[in-house]
């Protein structure tokens, strides 16, 4: 029997980490309310065969520096207005604290944080000069033919020696072609979401450059070849002055929460990529690695010592990564024949440079937050799928309605060498959540992923 009393709380930081509408918040929100009203029936932690209850779950304040995750807001945008949540525009914290029936005589404080995928293509300035970053983004747009051919416009503009006006405007024309042809490696990520969470409106180029900034308004930058940097030194000082604010102000608030905590969900959105086309999974793969570079999850043989002291003279795991978890989400828009292959995708996507990492624990995952699907027979080698549709093929929002029979793409056995945005089609649907609040939504391996990433 779980004793009444508690001689230490285990403090775990959880950073949820992921590209723009990935899942994020509908993860977190889906989690919570599993902790909320915990039933091992539904919520596995812990031995499978025996498995733990959860008791005193209270909310406790979050940092100063964090926005508090409005969870009863999510929450009554699943299961009272039949529509996902709003996106994350924020750094964004839930704090909580209960007692786990395997956890003898402990205390669990769990801090969740999500952040705007948008800032994730910020993540190579971080701990970075102005050059380091300039240079590193002209190696990538050598080695990616979508995203030369997004900035012809402004390498054209730094090779004829334009002024800083002009600079900026075609570095603001290159990354507004970079969203309108579904790539996401937009940095600065405010020229994308503003530091007031403004989405830019409209799809074309042109478009998108209207009201936004390549880093803060008044203080815009672009990257510059080393060439261009030593033949026009004034003009490299005052984009690195520019860099060096935006990289204070915005990167580092955000990022380094990320590297306090001690493990991060990275949200690899398999059927998002397949449907975006090569262009967002190669971004994705640039910015993961940027961020596990800049992060240096892990630890050494003197950093398991300083550890293991750490916890169990002072109770207290010292802030840094040491467990990554893996997740595929939205697996129930997958037919159940093909989600096998979703995992092998997913282990595939990440390869072995962030598995191989020294002491660091990783583990892969599907998973499905909200289960809003069930499989459906149909003809032979057809996929379908039964759920509300949320869009129709060309795209419009439907009305939330009954229930329909739909076919689903068949996931490939491998990552294409090249696919189109379009290539690979897996509607979206409604939530299917609970109106009343004692019951969460039905998941699918959202439990073994929490299990893992809060031990």
């Amino acid at each position: 029997m779980l004793s009444s009393w508690t001689w230490r709380t285990a403090e775990r930081r959880i950073g949820i980490v992921g590209l723009a509408n990935s899942g994020k918040t509908v993860l977190l929100t889906s989690l919570l309310d599993h902790l909320h009203n915990h039933e091992p029936d539904r919520f596995r932690l812990g031995d499978a065969n025996a498995p733990a209850t959860l008791r005193k779950f209270r909310v406790v304040p979050v940092l100063a520096e964090s926005t508090a995750f409005d969870f009863e807001q999510a929450r009554k945008a699943l299961g009272n207005d039949h529509r996902w949540p709003r996106k994350t525009k924020d750094r964004f914290e839930y704090a909580c604290a209960f007692r786990r029936s395997d956890w003898r005589f402990n205390e669990a404080e769990l801090r969740f944080f999500d952040l705007p995928g948008e800032r994730l293509a910020d993540a190579a300035m971080l701990g970075r000069s102005y050059a380091e970053w300039s240079d590193r983004w002209h190696q990538y747009t050598r080695d990616d033919s979508r995203q030369a051919a997004a900035s012809r416009v402004f390498l054209d503009s730094i090779a004829t020696g334009q002024d800083e006006v002009d600079v900026i405007a075609a570095y603001k024309l290159a990354l507004g072609q970079a969203m309108a042809d579904y790539k996401s490696y937009v940095s600065p990520s405010t020229f994308w979401l503003d530091p007031q969470g403004t989405l830019p409106n409209g799809l074309k180029a042109e478009e998108l450059i209207a009201g936004r900034f390549a880093g803060l308004p008044g203080c815009e930058f672009a990257p510059l070849p080393a060439g261009v940097r030593a033949a026009r030194p004034a003009l490299a000082a005052i984009f690195e002055s520019h860099f060096l604010r935006y990289r204070a102000e915005v990167v580092e608030s955000y990022l380094q929460v990320l590297a306090e905590c001690h493990s991060l969900i990275v949200l690899v959105d398999v059927v998002g990529l397949l449907g975006a086309g090569t262009g967002a999974a190669n971004d994705y793969r640039r910015m993961l690695s940027d961020l596990f570079e800049v992060l240096q999850p892990g630890e050494d043989m003197i950093g398991r010592i300083t550890r293991a002291v750490s916890e169990a003279l002072f109770q207290h795991r010292p802030r840094h990564v040491t467990k990554v978890a893996f997740a595929a989400p939205k697996i129930d828009l997958v037919h159940p024949a093909d989600r096998d292959r979703v995992r092998h995708l997913l282990k595939s996507f990440v390869g072995k440079r962030a598995v191989e990492i020294d002491g660091l624990l990783t583990d892969f995952f599907t998973c499905a937050a909200v289960l809003s699907t069930e499989p459906m027979p149909g003809e032979a080698g057809a996929r379908m799928l039964r759920g509300r549709r949320y869009r129709d093929a060309e795209g419009k929002r439907l009305p939330f309605g009954d229930a329909v029979k739909y076919p689903t793409s068949e996931v490939p056995p491998d990552w294409p060498a090249a696919w189109e945005a379009g290539a690979f089609n897996f509607p979206e649907v409604y939530p299917e959540v609970p109106e009343y609040r004692g019951i969460p939504p039905k998941q699918i391996g959202l439990d073994r992923l929490l299990d893992f990433a809060m031990d």
